[in-house]
C-alpha cells in the first residue's frame, strides 16, 4: 500500500508543476504517431482524454508510462501523467484514455470544433531495455462545448 501511495504522490508532484516547469525533459530519437485525439468534459472539473496511437514502428515495445500536456486554441489547458500497466503487446494502434482534472472555467454552450495539441512523451519497455519517445499532434476536434481559456495560458 505504501508503494502506491508513494507513486500517487509523485504524480500528483508532476501535474502541479506544469505551469512553472516543463512537464517534458527527455531527448528521445524517435517520435510516435498519434493518430487520433479526442476529449470529453464529463461535469465541473473533470473529463477524458483518448489518445490513439500507431505502434506499428515500436511492435516489440510496451507502453509503461505517459506523460502528456493539452492545449486547447493555442492555451494551455492540462497535463499530466499516468503509469500503464499492460498485460499484453499492443499490435498495431494502443489507445491511451486518460482523467482530465481542471479548475473550474466558463464553456461555451454549444459545441463546436477547437484545435487541440497534444505533446508528451511515451516510456516503452522491451525486454531489458527502457526508452522514451515523443508525440505531438495538433488536430482540429469536435468538443461538447469549448472551454473560454484565460489569455495568460499561453502554449509553449
Amino acid at each position: 500500500m505504501l508503494h502506491w501511495f508513494r507513486g500517487a504522490v509523485v504524480l500528483v508532484a508532476i501535474s502541479c508543476s506544469v505551469k512553472k516547469h516543463r512537464l517534458i525533459n527527455v531527448t528521445p530519437k524517435d517520435e510516435i504517431p498519434v493518430e487520433d485525439i479526442s476529449l470529453l468534459f464529463e461535469g465541473e472539473g473533470r473529463g477524458e482524454l483518448t489518445i490513439r496511437f500507431d505502434l506499428r514502428s515500436f511492435r516489440d515495445a510496451v507502453p509503461e508510462s505517459v506523460e502528456w500536456e493539452v492545449g486547447i486554441k493555442g492555451k494551455r489547458f492540462a497535463s499530466g501523467a499516468i503509469g500503464v500497466n499492460l498485460t499484453f503487446l499492443p499490435t498495431e494502434t494502443w489507445v491511451l484514455r486518460a482523467p482530465l482534472m481542471f479548475p473550474p472555467i466558463i464553456f461555451s454552450s454549444q459545441p463546436g470544433t477547437a484545435s487541440v495539441r497534444v505533446t508528451g512523451n511515451i516510456r516503452l519497455r522491451s525486454g531489458r531495455s527502457h526508452w522514451h519517445v515523443l508525440f505531438n499532434r495538433t488536430s482540429r476536434v469536435f468538443l461538447s462545448k469549448i472551454p473560454q481559456l484565460d489569455p495568460s495560458l499561453e502554449a509553449e
